[in-house]
């Protein structure tokens, strides 16, 4: 039956059932929209992750050896310690200036110099020894043992270092000549752990503990490419190393890291990277 101007019974279920699927149309497409939004920021978190990995590798592997004047090992105790050392896929040891080569010039006594500066040089701190002569060049590490520091008007600090050689490199001070310059390193390693279900990435100089750098990561894994008959170019593709499978000289690396942040797929980061140049 119809009313008189107004509508049937029929015809109002019929309306409101359309009002009804409409809604639900409406509510199906916001929370599918709100669905996407949250995978969507969620890659983008998880991409952030990845690159930030990636980003802290590489700056650092970029700075492993800069000032040692193209010498790619240091001469410790007898031994070599190399400017980069693999530690496997997922770590590498460096070694990593501090501040600028300070000019210096012997004095009186084993191990004593007289320096341009004492910026970065500090007591107990690690100095690599530079301007031996020689076919290759070569850098000596060695232990600040003290640093006297004195001012002349408004010029930048003078002092007076003495280094604790060993005996092996004060032998060949002894043969190949003075020290030139002092350049103030650490021993820098970066590695991996697994906390919690996830990887972190994190660092830290010779004698210090271990800061976290990234956090929330599925992996990380490093590559290098390595000049094994010393024309300056990478023999093949890069690959991995560890401790005693590097041999030749790092010219370069491929550095990668991944990230998942809720629902979100797999997120990749991949960066190329010059060493020692």
């Amino acid at each position: 039956m119809r009313n008189e101007g107004g509508f049937s019974l029929v015809e109002m279920l019929v309306a409101a059932a359309c009002t009804g699927l409409l809604a639900a149309a409406v509510l199906t497409l916001l929370a599918g929209g709100a669905a996407l939004g949250r995978t969507s920021m969620a890659a983008i978190e998880a991409q952030a992750l990845a690159q930030a990995a990636v980003d802290a590798l590489a700056v650092d592997l970029e700075q492993a050896g800069r000032g040692l004047e193209g010498a790619g090992e240091c001469l410790s105790d007898g031994s070599t310690v190399p400017v980069v050392q693999p530690l496997g896929a997922t770590a590498v040891r460096i070694v990593m200036a501090l501040a600028e080569a300070i000019e210096v010039e012997p004095i009186e006594g084993p191990g004593r110099y007289r320096l341009a500066s004492t910026n970065g040089i500090d007591s107990d701190g690690l100095v690599a020894g530079l301007g031996t002569p020689g076919a290759e060049p070569v850098a000596l590490l060695g232990r600040v043992r003290s640093v006297t520091r004195s001012r002349r008007g408004s010029r930048a600090r003078m002092g007076v270092g003495e280094i604790a050689w060993a005996a092996s490199e004060a032998r060949l001070i002894q043969t190949r000549g003075p020290v030139r310059a002092l350049l103030p390193v650490t021993l820098r390693e970066l590695g991996t752990v697994r906390r919690e279900g996830a990887v972190q990435l994190r660092r830290r100089n010779q004698g210090g503990r271990w800061q976290p750098i990234v956090d929330g990561l599925e992996w990380v894994r490093i590559q290098y490419l390595v000049d094994e008959d010393g024309d300056g170019m990478p023999d093949g593709p890069p690959r991995e190393l560890d401790f005693t499978s590097a041999a030749g000289a790092i010219v370069g690396a491929h550095v990668a890291a991944a990230a998942r942040a809720g629902e979100a797929r797999l997120q990749v980061a991949e960066r190329w990277v010059r060493i020692g140049r």
